[in-house]
């Protein structure tokens, strides 16, 4: 019998298959073939086994996603920026204000050298807001600083800088209007030479985490406090007290040691209505001093009244004076 077979790619033919015959019919080309596919084998296939290597090596968590998924657009960007400049600019606005009611307070404008002196810092809350500073892990750090100007009889002055550091173990939180009311003692000395007289500063700051004012929580990191300034004299000065400038006459006919420091603390304690007046009876007294130590005294009595830093050369204060008709 005739067998028509049709072939991809060929003609029909004819052919003939006898009954007798189990040869199989054979194509020249694969019927189902597509002729672009190319196929590529990997070397080594019969070297894959079936354990999966990679299962326990260590996955990554990370997910890759599409980067325009949190690109920021313009707006959200300038809106950003606009919220970062508002909370710095109210946290300014807080630490100034906060910081105008944070003072150091002392008790009295002049001080007793040797003496260990009560300091207290005082703080209130001038919102209507609960004010609340927040600590470090460590809880919150006072800071004190002071500068000692100290001014000899008969030398120059110098300064002498102090600092010291202190945890707060407490809580700091201020009702609207609440006081916060803090204190330590800092001793009144210093090394080497006393001097006659102190002019003393003190400044404090409590450095935190951060304020919250009401629900808002800004980025403060310190709050200053208003320092004090004042005197310090030896012991003994308020003998001086009542009658700075008689006191001061009395101790430029003097001619002993103590009496140059006493030319100082009296010049120091001197209200500011009998300065001038006191700068006269100087230069005066100065014109006519034969003794050096002397001297040396009272041009640094007229350095402290007048800061005009001219030294202690008598001859440069008199020329200085003629300047001015003294």
């Amino acid at each position: 019998m005739l067998l028509f077979i049709h072939c991809s790619a060929v003609e029909q033919t004819a052919v003939e298959i006898k009954e007798d015959t189990q040869q199989p019919v054979v194509f020249s080309e694969d019927p189902f073939a597509d002729s672009q596919v190319e196929i590529v084998a990997k070397n080594n296939v019969q070297e894959i086994k079936e354990t999966d290597l990679t299962s326990e090596a260590e996955a990554s968590r990370l997910v890759e996603i599409d980067p325009a998924e949190v690109d920021l657009s313009v707006e959200e960007e300038a809106l950003l920026q606009s919220e970062l400049r508002l909370a710095a600019l109210q946290a300014k606005i807080l630490a100034d204000e906060l910081s105008k009611l944070s003072v150091v307070q002392i008790d009295g404008a002049i001080q007793t050298m040797g003496d260990n002196l009560r300091v207290d810092i005082i703080s209130q809350n001038p919102f209507g807001d609960v004010i609340e500073l927040r600590p470090p892990a460590k809880g919150l750090i006072f800071e004190f600083n002071w500068t000692i100007e100290r001014w000899g009889a008969l030398t120059g002055s110098d300064k002498v800088q102090r600092h010291r550091v202190f945890r707060y173990p407490d809580w700091f939180l201020l009702e609207p209007g609440e006081v916060f009311q803090e204190f330590t003692m800092l001793p009144l000395d210093v090394e080497g030479a006393p001097g006659a007289v102190w002019v003393m500063e003190i400044d404090a700051r409590i450095r935190c985490e951060s304020v919250s004012q009401g629900e808002k929580n800004l980025p403060i990191h310190k709050i200053d406090y208003n320092s004090v300034r004042f005197l310090v004299l030896p012991r003994g000065w308020e003998q001086f007290a009542d009658s700075p400038f008689e006191s001061l006459k009395q101790s430029l006919e003097l001619n002993s040691e103590k009496a140059d420091f006493h030319v100082m603390v009296c010049t120091a304690l001197l209200p500011k209505a009998e300065r001038a007046s006191a700068v006269q009876m100087l230069i005066d007294k100065l014109r006519t001093i034969e003794d050096p130590h002397r001297a040396l005294s009272i041009t640094q009595a007229l350095n402290w009244l007048t800061r005009e830093e001219l030294g202690s050369l008598p001859h440069v204060w008199l020329e200085w004076a003629d300047q001015y008709n003294l």
